[in-house]
C-alpha cells in the first residue's frame, strides 16, 4: 500500500464499499447523483465517492464493481493508476489473464482471486490508466452501458 492511504482495492472493493454490500448501507460516503442516465443504464448507476478516490457501479440497490481512475488508491500489492506494465506484472506473475481492450488502447489484464471475484487494469501506453474489482461486471469495458 501506498505510504498514507487508507484505500485499497481488492477483488471485493474497498473497505466500506464492498461488492455486494448493499446501496443503502453506504450511500451516505458517496454524491447523490449517479453518473449514467437512467433512462439509458437500466437499473445500473456509477456513484463518486465523496473522497473523489474512487467510484461503486450499483446494479439495483448492490455493489457490483469498484472503479479507480485516479493516484489515490493501489491493490494491496501496490499497483495503482500509472504503475507500468512491468510493475503489474511483477506484482501479479503468471496470474494475469491480458485481453484486447475491445475499443482502443491496448491489452486488458485481468487477475481473478477467486472463482467469481478479481480486478482488471486497462493498459494504455504500457502504463495502468483504470482498475476495477469486483465479479462479472469487472468485464464490462463501458460500465453501466
Amino acid at each position: 500500500m501506498q505510504p498514507g492511504s487508507k484505500f485499497v482495492l481488492t477483488a471485493d472493493g474497498i473497505v466500506g464499499a464492498e461488492v455486494g454490500r448493499t446501496w443503502s448501507e453506504v450511500s451516505a460516503a458517496f454524491e447523490a447523483e449517479g453518473g449514467y442516465d437512467p433512462e439509458f443504464a437500466d437499473d445500473c448507476q456509477s456513484y463518486a465517492h465523496r473522497g473523489g478516490k474512487f467510484d461503486a457501479m450499483v446494479v439495483g440497490n448492490t455493489i457490483v464493481r469498484v472503479e479507480v481512475s485516479g493516484p489515490d488508491v493501489r491493490t494491496a500489492k501496490g499497483v495503482g493508476i500509472g504503475s507500468s506494465l512491468a510493475e503489474l506484472k511483477q506484482a501479479y506473475g503468471n496470474r494475469l489473464i491480458a485481453e484486447k481492450n475491445p475499443y482502443e488502447g491496448e491489452d486488458v489484464q485481468y487477475v481473478w482471486q477467486s472463482e467469481d471475484r478479481g480486478l482488471v487494469f486497462y493498459m494504455s501506453d504500457g502504463k495502468v490508466r483504470f482498475m476495477a474489482g469486483g465479479g462479472d461486471a469487472i468485464r464490462l469495458p463501458e460500465g453501466c452501458h
